[in-house]
């Protein structure tokens, strides 16, 4: 952690309640109009990319101190248990503009606190529909304009105008998915298997225009049998090949035989 008294001419690292180097991935720092000596500093665990902790400042950065360690607020479950995260790829974190208690931290899900850091609420989990409140996984950004928070991620922009209890999604309806495998039906030209770049493997039936999510995270592959169209084949990032049987109702894995990992996006 470095502090510039000079608008960015010098930085001082400043250690005094810092997290020790070797065991952080990465930090998010956030500030707040409502009182300008508070900074708050979320940390990664260089173990295992779940939760280190969370440090505030009430003298403008000079010192820090833990505020909590636990739950595990980048993992990816909703009450914040099990080991490791994502702070090696995602990670935010923003305070209220009006109150400098309140803040917000993103990973997998968004948590918030109204004590500083002291304890957490979920506020949006990563699976499809949530019964919590639903952002996309994979957060990179946090953000105040005025009163309103944004959450930037993989999956696109959400709005909440009341403190991240319910959200918007500002992206749905754009057609901007990546895509990095598409098979199209040797029987039926309107059926589409489309593998996409952090949000999953979809179904297209064009005779209904209907899409139908599949499998989530990154989908890396799409095949579809040359003479049965209940016959489908995904893949998950490093060659985690993934098979139905059932017209994608379900998925099963499949490596037999194969004892060792594939590239990011690994062909079949």
């Amino acid at each position: 952690f470095y502090k510039s008294t000079d608008n960015g001419e010098n930085f001082d690292q400043v250690f005094d309640g810092v997290p020790a180097f070797g065991d952080v991935n990465r930090l998010a720092i956030a500030t707040t109009p409502a009182d300008p000596n508070y900074v708050y500093m979320v940390a990664g665990s260089n173990e295992d990319s779940g939760f280190h902790g969370l440090y505030r400042s009430t003298d403008g950065g000079e010192t820090f101190s833990l505020q909590s360690d636990s739950p595990n607020i980048l993992t990816y479950s909703q009450i914040g248990d099990g080991e490791g995260g994502q702070s090696w790829f995602d990670l935010a974190i923003a305070a209220d503009p009006n109150n400098e208690n309140l803040i917000y931290v993103g990973g997998v899900n968004v948590w918030s606190s109204s004590n500083g850091g002291v304890s957490w609420d979920i506020k949006s989990h990563w699976v499809y529909p949530s019964s919590i409140g639903y952002t996309h996984a994979d957060i990179h950004s946090l953000d105040f304009y005025g009163n309103t928070l944004y959450c930037g991620s993989d999956g696109g922009i959400f709005r909440s105008t009341n403190s991240g209890n319910t959200w918007t999604d500002l992206s749905e309806g754009l057609q901007i998915s990546q895509f990095y495998r598409i098979a199209v039906s040797a029987t039926d030209p309107n059926l589409i298997l489309t593998a996409s770049q952090d949000n999953g493997t979809n179904l297209f039936s064009g005779e209904d225009q209907n899409y139908q999510h599949l499998l989530g995270g990154d989908g890396n592959g799409a095949a579809i049998d040359y003479t049965n169209d209940d016959i489908m084949y995904s893949a998950y990032p490093g060659g985690g090949f993934q098979k139905s049987t059932n017209g994608g109702a379900s998925f099963f894995g499949f490596d037999s035989g194969v004892d060792e990992g594939g590239a990011w996006v690994t062909r079949h």
